[in-house]
């Protein structure tokens, strides 16, 4: 989870948040709420792609190394 950040003012209307300015449409909010439902959804999906491609880069070493000692 993660806390709104303060916003530190404005710069020509635009936000300005930790020394960064963000452009957004009039009327958008830079930060929205979500249920902790949709947030789990959305955190397991994206820890399920990390953990697909931990497992590609180690199958392509697996397979650079060539045949194991044992073999």
């Amino acid at each position: 989870m993660f806390l709104e950040p303060v916003k530190q003012g404005e710069i020509g209307g635009f936000p300005v948040f930790d020394n960064t300015l963000y452009v957004l449409r009039p009327g958008d909010a830079m930060f929205a709420p979500v249920t902790m439902e949709r947030f789990i959804k959305a955190w397991t999906a994206e820890l399920r792609k990390q953990l697909d491609t931990a497992e590609a880069v180690v199958a392509s070493r697996r397979r650079a190394a060539g045949p194991s000692p044992a073999c």
